[in-house]
């Protein structure tokens, strides 16, 4: 649409995007900090959590930056990679599932969606994307 009508991107949205990123990565840290602090119960798993948010702060901080962390962004590809192997796996499970009768139509579509939604969230997070 933007080409049909003879405009550029001037790159604001993108600018903007990964400054919104960036800003909420750090709420989520800092929320998860405030966990580890007031429920011990919970300090193990908001650890986990912490650990992979903090690698998301230095990946948009350096993108704001214009510049490259490497090993953060290597390791949130590695990560995509990964989870999207998994994704497929689940899916084809899914089916066959559905194949074999143990599920109902109905339950594959709601597996299916939410396959889909976290699919949709790992490109999201993928810059080459």
């Amino acid at each position: 649409m933007i080409r049909l009508l003879g405009l550029r991107d001037d790159g604001r949205d993108e600018v903007e995007l990964t400054e919104a990123r960036l800003q909420t990565a750090k709420a989520g840290v800092a929320r998860v900090d405030a966990i580890i602090a007031s429920e011990p119960d919970l300090a193990d798993v908001a650890r986990a959590i912490r650990e992979r948010h903090r690698h998301r702060v230095h990946r948009y901080a350096s993108r704001k930056r214009h510049r490259v962390h490497r090993r953060d962004e290597s390791a949130a590809a590695d990560y995509r990679k990964v989870r999207r192997e998994m994704i497929d796996a689940e899916r084809r499970e899914m089916i066959r599932l559905r194949d074999e009768g143990v599920v109902s139509d109905d339950v594959m579509h709601t597996i299916e969606r939410e396959l889909d939604l976290e699919q949709l969230q790992l490109e999201s997070d993928d810059p080459s994307a």
